[in-house]
C-alpha cells in the first residue's frame, strides 16, 4: 500500500523529474561535443577554458595563416619553376652536346663522302651483271623444272604401258567370250528354230506340218541377247585399248622433252649458286640506289649542319646567359619557402594546418559557451526538482524518480488491493454473523500470519514485475524477429531485382566473371575515339611522308584490363612496324604535328563541325630533308588557305620565306633582343 501511494505521489512529479533528466543530458551531450573535437582544442581540463581566449586564440591563427598566402602563392608556381629550370638545364646539356655532335661531324663529313663514293663503285660493278644473271636464272630454272619431272614422267609412263598390256588382255578375252557365244548360238539355231513350230503349221524350212521329232535346245544355249551384250563389250575394251595406247604414246613424248629439255645433269647446284649470285647482284642495285641517295643527304647535310652549327653556338651562349638569371631566381624562392613552412611538408599544409586549429579553437569556443548554459540550467533544474521532491514527501528527486512505476504495474497493483479490499469485508461479514462471532473463545494470533502474507504479496509483487519485464523482451524479440524476417524478404527481393543491374556494372567497369577481355566502357569509349584520331592522323602522316608512313594502334598494349593507348608506326616501303621512339628527328616532329592535325580533325566532326581554328608549330622544320618539308608546309598551306591560323616559331630560312606575315625576333650583343613585325 505504501509503495502504490509513493507511485502516485511521485507520478504527480514526472513534469518536474523529466525537465531535470532533460536538462542532465544536455550538458553530457555538451560534454561530449568537447570531447569529439580535436585533442589539441582540448589539451586543458574543461572547467579551465576560456571561451573568450579560444577566440582570441582562432583570430590570431587566422592572421598567421593569411599573412602566408603570398608565400604559398610563390610555393605553388615553384614546381613549375623548377620544371623550367631543370628544362632549361637540360636544354643547355642538350645544346651543349648537340655542338660538340655537329662539329666532329662537320669534320668528318668531307672522309665520309669519299668512303662513300668508293663504296658506291665498288657496288655498281657487281649491280651490272643483273641482267646477264637473270636470263641465265630463267634458262637452269626450266632445266631444273624439267628434271624435277622425270621421276613423274617415268613413272606415268610405266604405268601407261601396264594399262595398255592389262585392257589388250581384257580385250581379248572379251572377243574369245563373243565368239565362243556364236558358236554355241550358230550350233543351235535349230533348237531355237523347233520351239516355234506348232502341229499343222508350215515349217519355215521345210515346210512340212507335222513335225514327229523337233530339235531340243543345249543346256548352255546363248539367246540373241546375250549375244549382242558380249558384242558390245568387247567393242567397248577395244575403244579403251586405243585410248590407253593413246596415253602410253604421249607419256612416251613427254618423258623424251622433258630428258632433252633436262640435259645429262642435275642442275640444281648450278641454279642455287647462279640464285646466290643474283640475289648478291640485286641487293648491289638496291645498295647503289641508297648510296646515291646517301651521298646526295651527305652533301646537303654537311651544308646544314655548318649552317646550324653556327646557330647552335649563338644558341648555346643565350641560354647559359638565361639559365644563370633563372637559376638565381628560383634559389631565392626555394630559400623563401623553406624558411617559411617550417616543419610541415610545404606551405600550404602549414596554412591548412593553421586554418583548422583556429577552426577547433572557434569551435571549442562554441561548444564552452554551449556547456556552460546547460550546466547552469541543469543546476537550475536539479535544485526545483528536489525542492518538489521534499515538498511531496521524498527525501530528494532520486528518491521519486526511484519510486516511480510503470502505468500497467501500477493499475495491476491497486486493482489488487481493492480485491483484497473486498475478500476482507467479505470475511468481516461472515465474521459478523451470530453464530460465528460467539463461537470463538479465544482469538487467534494473526500476526504471523499476517506477516507470511505480506511476504507473499511482495514476492507475488516481485514476480508479477518480472513478469512484466519479461513479457516486454518478448514482444521486443518478436519484433525483432519480424523485422529480421521483413528485411531477409526484402534483401532477396533487392537483390534479384538489382542481379541485371549488377551484371550490367560488372560488365561496364571490366569485370573478368562477365567481361573476358576486361575492358571497362570508359576504357573502350576512350579507345574508338583514340581510334579515330590515329585514323585521321594516319591520313595527315602519309600524306606528309609520300606515302611512306602511317599510324596504328599498338595492338601489344591492349586486352587484360589494358587501355590499349599506345601507337606504332607502319613503313610502307618495307612493311616494317617500328616502334615511336625509333623515329629520328624530322619524322618525330612531322608525326606528332600528323597527330595534332589528326586530333582536330576528330574534334571537328565530333561537335558539328566546329574548328581549331588556331594551331602554333614550334621548331622541328629543321630535321626535315627538303622533300619532306615541302610535304609538310603544303600541309600547313592548305591550313591557312581553309581559313586556320597557323604559327611556326621556326629558324630554317625556306620556312621563313613561304611566310608573309611574322615577327622576327633576334638577338643583341648586349643581351636583350630587337623585335620587329614584317607583312
Amino acid at each position: 500500500m505504501a509503495r502504490v501511494r509513493a507511485a502516485e505521489q511521485a507520478r504527480t512529479l514526472a513534469p518536474v523529474l523529466a525537465e531535470a533528466h532533460v536538462r542532465a543530458g544536455a550538458v553530457d551531450s555538451a560534454r561530449a561535443a568537447i570531447d569529439t573535437l580535436p585533442a589539441e582544442s582540448t589539451d586543458v581540463a574543461i572547467e579551465d577554458i576560456d571561451a573568450d581566449a579560444m577566440r582570441l586564440k582562432a583570430e590570431v591563427l587566422r592572421a598567421q595563416s593569411s599573412a602566408l598566402e603570398p608565400v604559398i602563392v610563390v610555393e605553388s608556381g615553384l614546381a613549375m619553376r623548377l620544371g623550367e629550370l631543370a628544362a632549361l638545364t637540360a636544354r643547355v646539356e642538350v645544346l651543349a652536346a648537340n655542338r660538340q655532335v655537329l662539329a666532329e661531324r662537320v669534320a668528318a663529313s668531307p672522309h665520309h663522302l669519299l668512303a662513300l663514293r668508293a663504296e658506291l663503285d665498288a657496288v655498281s660493278a657487281q649491280a651490272a651483271r643483273v641482267e646477264a644473271l637473270t636470263g641465265k636464272l630463267a634458262i637452269l630454272r626450266a632445266k631444273f623444272v624439267a628434271w624435277a619431272e622425270l621421276p613423274a614422267l617415268a613413272t606415268a609412263l610405266q604405268i601407261a604401258k601396264a594399262d595398255v598390256l592389262a585392257v589388250a588382255t581384257t580385250a581379248h578375252d572379251a572377243r574369245e567370250a563373243y565368239l565362243r557365244a556364236l558358236k554355241i548360238r550358230l550350233e543351235g539355231m535349230a533348237a531355237e528354230l523347233a520351239t516355234r513350230l506348232r502341229d499343222g503349221v508350215p515349217c519355215a524350212v521345210c515346210g512340212a506340218t507335222e513335225h514327229p521329232e523337233p530339235a531340243r535346245p543345249s543346256l548352255d544355249a546363248i539367246d540373241e541377247l546375250t549375244l549382242h551384250e558380249l558384242d558390245v563389250a568387247s567393242h567397248e575394251v577395244l575403244a579403251t585399248l586405243e585410248l590407253a595406247r593413246e596415253r602410253a604414246t604421249k607419256a612416251d613424248g613427254d618423258l623424251a622433252r622433258a630428258r632433252e629439255a633436262a640435259g645429262d645433269a642435275d642442275p640444281a647446284h648450278e641454279l642455287a649458286a647462279v640464285m646466290a649470285e643474283l640475289v648478291s647482284a640485286e641487293r648491289a642495285v638496291e645498295a647503289r640506289a641508297e648510296l646515291v641517295a646517301a651521298i646526295s643527304q651527305a652533301d646537303t647535310g654537311a651544308e646544314v649542319d655548318r649552317v646550324s652549327l653556327a646557330e647552335l653556338v649563338l644558341e648555346l651562349a643565350t641560354s647559359q646567359i638565361r639559365l644563370g638569371a633563372f637559376s638565381g631566381e628560383v634559389i631565392e624562392e626555394q630559400r623563401i619557402v623553406e624558411a617559411s613552412r617550417g616543419p610541415y611538408p610545404s606551405v600550404a599544409d602549414l596554412r591548412a594546418r593553421l586554418v583548422e586549429r583556429a577552426a577547433g579553437a572557434e569551435s571549442l569556443a562554441r561548444a564552452v559557451l554551449v556547456l556552460r548554459a546547460a550546466e547552469a540550467s541543469e543546476v537550475s533544474a536539479r535544485h526545483l526538482s528536489d525542492r518538489a521532491a521534499r515538498e511531496a514527501g521524498f527525501a530528494s528527486a532520486a528518491d521519486a524518480a526511484a519510486s516511480v512505476l510503470d502505468a500497467d504495474v501500477l493499475h495491476g497493483m491497486n486493482e489488487k488491493i481493492q480485491a483484497h479490499q473486498r475478500a476482507v469485508t467479505v470475511v468481516a461479514e461472515e465474521l459478523a454473523r451470530p453464530e460465528v462471532a460467539g463461537a470463538d473463545a479465544e482469538a487467534p494470533d494473526l500476526v504471523p500470519v499476517l506477516a507470511d502474507v505480506e511476504e507473499a504479496e511482495r514476492v507475488r509483487d516481485s514476480a508479477l514485475m518480472r513478469a512484466d519485464d519479461a513479457r516486454r523482451r518478448v514482444a521486443a524479440v518478436r519484433h525483432c524477429r519480424d523485422e529480421l524476417r521483413r528485411a531477409e524478404t526484402l534483401t532477396a527481393e533487392v537483390r534479384a531485382s538489382t542481379r541485371p543491374v549488377l551484371r550490367v556494372a560488372d560488365a561496364v567497369t571490366g569485370q573478368a566473371s562477365v567481361n573476358p577481355r576486361r575492358i571497362s566502357l570508359s576504357t573502350y569509349v576512350l579507345r574508338e575515339r583514340f581510334d579515330s584520331v590515329v585514323r585521321a592522323a594516319s591520313r595527315r602522316l602519309e600524306h606528309m611522308s609520300s606515302g611512306r608512313y602511317v599510324l596504328e594502334p599498338d595492338e601489344a598494349t591492349r586486352g587484360q584490363g589494358k587501355a590499349g593507348l599506345g601507337l606504332v608506326v607502319l613503313d610502307q616501303w618495307t612493311s616494317a612496324r617500328r616502334d615511336t621512339a625509333t623515329l629520328s628527328g624530322g619524322e618525330s616532329f612531322y608525326a606528332s604535328l600528323a597527330l595534332a592535325l589528326g586530333l582536330a580533325d576528330v574534334v571537328r566532326d565530333e561537335v558539328g563541325g566546329v574548328e581549331l581554328e588556331t594551331l602554333f608549330i614550334d621548331e622541328g622544320f629543321g630535321t626535315l630533308d627538303a622533300d619532306t618539308l615541302e610535304s609538310v608546309l603544303e600541309v600547313i598551306d592548305s591550313l591557312r588557305d581553309g581559313g586556320r591560323v597557323v604559327g611556326i616559331v621556326s629558324h630554317v630560312s625556306d620556312v621563313k620565306d613561304r611566310i608573309r606575315d611574322r615577327i622576327e625576333v633576334r638577338p643583341l650583343p648586349d643581351g636583350t633582343s630587337s623585335v620587329s613585325i614584317r607583312t
